[in-house]
């Protein structure tokens, strides 16, 4: 089993990325290295395909990727980012329905009748929590 293997391992080291910020406790983690990017997908209509890029992840994610390390033991969170940057990120990430490509929605709209994408009724932006701020990390 992975986490048995993780916990006979020493020390434990996670490389952050999306899949750090999930609930799943891997026993033994005592360092995360973390980039400060999130992999995120979007549309790219000159080569009329989704494809998945690096761009800056939010000051929330990253604290929940901090709080990877040392769940069960001291850790460290390892930044490859200034403190400037950290504080120069969104507060929180983008809902992803926002970036992803809409090709699957629309088609199965197709396929249940709907001849007119613009006659339905998206989901409209929410608003900036201007009054939100994240504590300041230590790197």
């Amino acid at each position: 089993m992975l986490s048995e293997a993780c916990a006979a391992a020493s020390p434990a080291v996670v490389v952050a990325t999306n899949p750090a910020e999930t609930s799943s406790t891997i026993d033994g983690v005592r360092h995360v290295v973390d980039s400060g990017l999130n992999n995120l997908t979007s549309w790219d209509p000159v080569i009329a395909s989704a494809e998945m890029r690096p761009a800056p992840h939010s000051r929330a994610g990253l604290l929940q990727r901090r709080g990877r390390a040392g769940r069960n033991a001291p850790g460290v969170w390892h930044c490859l980012f200034t403190q400037e940057q950290f504080n120069d990120l969104d507060y929180a990430t983008k809902p992803e329905i926002s970036s992803s490509p809409l090709t699957a929605v629309i088609l199965n709209a197709a396929t249940a009748g709907v001849s007119d994408a613009q006659s339905l009724r998206w989901l409209p932006p929410a608003p900036c929590p201007s009054n939100f701020c994240a504590p300041a990390p230590t790197c």
